[in-house]
């Protein structure tokens, strides 16, 4: 007879007694509980309330996680001007850096032109613009002259003609070669190298394998290549370069089973050149159909709607990877008419890994592109780099569609390049109403000053501390509140704070030093985004700081 032990037994052939006596007795080897740690937060850097796992959600108590959409600047920060930027009507894919060594912002972005070989085929180029900025508004488009439009002798800001639909991935540092910035290429995956951002260098092929049945999706896609849409960052906690790339494969439960849709691979690499798939795709789902299905301007509902990932940006944003899918709306006649009737909205994802991947319950758009605007229609969503912190918000650049749609390569209206704003750390956070509620956070030890930024211009908010047992494999067990670090205790948190020290009327946070506690978070009509102790993440998102105070 089979028992629930066996599976134990295949884990740990030769030791069957001892692992049922770990589950039974709960004896674990100090070996074993090593691979066993409990979920402890790092406190190098800031805690969002956007990542699910910092708050214990079984004991949060009259309060609702709320998200955060990006507040649109309301005008361009860069438009057309060269006659290459005004071909087919495209500028998209701002890619924006605070450049700590030439101190000034810095911009790459690209247009869209169509040219013909020397045998006459058509061939679409995506040529390389450069911008520079002191502000991160007003831009300056330097000459290059490195190369030739039109017969117009070199006088434009073009880096490179020789790649489709590229990306700028400034690097941590110089690679062998002596190159600051590199260029990346979606469609043949080609990188190329660059020791200053405006002279073009050499061109690599990026060595990247057929993901998992690759020829038969090659076969059964009707329409667009089998992979494409990439996209790269630069993660500088795990100290390596990520990519997403768009992929095709079928969501389960959807109305039209059968139909294949554009879905993302993940895949990670040490050098940025050699690179290798991660298990898990990240894929639209039936939730994402249901919030297609509402927009207001669908007509035609006799069809089902349903969503694609086109692509999706990512960076590290204090220990979390956060991404913006660009995410395709077909609806109205998609099935009859290629890709008609279809726009775009980014959606927000997150994930500590880089490989499984959280979103919000609900869906929305982290970018509002309301009808009737410029900013509705089909655009590629925001930049591929970090947003800039500019004193208490983040500018995120992005471009704007102008009504483009899926199908059409050159878009009604001129695409222009703009930016939205959002709160640091704002993506979302943890709200209560007029009655007391809170939320109890995971454990970390306790270390410099405790801070957080919160939004009570109606309330308050105050903090106690709890105590941490003993660690026991996969938990921690909660003990009770400190003596001194009540909620009574607490000074009160009022007003709207950014980086607020948290006190307590006879007791420091210090002397707490070392030890592992939870944080039982009390709000009254007040948010909280985040809190540190002694961390700020150094990573590339904060270095605008430097060049505009708060």
């Amino acid at each position: 007879m089979k028992t629930q032990f066996d599976f134990l037994a295949k884990m740990f052939p030769r030791a069957p007694i001892l692992a049922i006596a770990i589950v039974v007795v709960g004896v674990v080897p100090s070996a074993f509980a090593d691979k066993l740690k409990c979920y402890d937060l790092d406190m190098s850097y800031r805690q969002i309330l956007l990542d699910d796992f910092v708050v214990d959600t079984y004991t949060a108590h009259n309060v609702e996680k709320v998200y955060h959409q990006a507040k649109s600047f309301g005008q361009s920060v860069l438009e057309a001007t060269f006659a290459y930027e005004k071909d087919w009507h495209r500028l998209d894919n701002p890619c924006v850096w605070w450049d700590p060594v030439e101190k000034k912002y810095r911009m790459w972005y690209w247009g869209l032109i169509r040219t013909r070989d020397q045998d006459g085929r058509a061939r679409w180029k995506s040529p390389i613009g450069y911008a520079e900025s002191d502000d991160g508004l007003n831009w300056q488009k330097p000459i290059l002259g490195n190369v030739e439009y039109n017969g117009d002798g070199g006088k434009n800001n073009i880096v490179t003609d020789e790649f489709m639909t590229p990306q700028a991935l400034p690097l941590p540092e110089p690679d062998a070669e002596g190159n600051r910035i590199r260029f990346y290429e979606q469609h043949t995956y080609r990188m190329m190298g660059s020791k200053d951002g405006r002279t073009p260098g050499k061109i690599v092929q990026l060595k990247l394998p057929p993901f998992p049945n690759e020829e038969f999706y090659r076969r059964m896609v009707g329409r667009g290549a089998p992979k494409d849409g990439g996209r790269w960052m630069w993660d500088p906690q795990e100290q390596v370069y990520r990519m997403s790339v768009k992929l095709q494969g079928l969501v389960p439960g959807s109305q039209n089973p059968n139909q294949f849709r554009r879905i993302l691979g993940l895949a990670s690499s040490n050098d940025g050149i050699e690179w290798q798939w991660a298990h898990f795709p990240l894929m639209p789902d039936l939730k994402d159909d249901e919030f297609v299905s509402r927009l207001p301007e669908r007509k035609n509902k006799s069809v089902p709607a349903h969503a694609e990932f086109e692509q999706m940006a990512m960076f590290r944003y204090q220990g979390v990877v956060i991404g913006y899918a660009n995410t395709l709306y077909f609806y109205d006649e998609y099935i009859t008419k290629h890709n008609s009737g279809a726009n775009t909205g980014v959606h927000l994802v997150w994930s500590r890994d880089g490989v499984n991947w959280q979103r919000p319950t609900e869906r929305y758009q982290l970018f509002p592109t309301p009808i009737g605007t410029p900013y509705w229609g089909m655009c590629k969503g925001a930049g591929s780099l970090p947003p800039l912190r500019m004193g208490k918000e983040l500018w995120i650049y992005r471009d704007v569609a102008e009504g483009g749609t899926n199908n059409l390569y050159k878009p009604p209206k001129q695409k222009w390049l703009t930016l939205s704003t959002l709160r640091t750390d704002g993506w979302a956070g943890y709200r209560a109403g007029n009655q007391w509620g809170h939320i109890t956070t995971q454990f970390l030890k306790a270390d410099g000053k405790l801070r957080v930024n919160a939004d009570c211009t109606d309330g308050e908010m105050r903090i106690e501390v709890i105590e941490a047992g003993e660690r026991r494999a996969y938990f921690r067990p909660r003990k009770e509140v400190i003596p001194g670090f009540s909620k009574d205790d607490c000074l009160p948190i009022t007003g709207d704070v950014y980086d607020a020290e948290i006190n307590w009327s006879d007791a420091k946070w210090s002397t707490l030093n070392g030890k592992w506690v939870a944080l039982r978070i009390h709000l009254k009509n007040a948010t909280i985004y985040s809190f540190r102790t002694n961390g700020e993440s150094p990573v590339q998102w904060d270095s605008g700081q430097s060049a505009r105070a708060e």
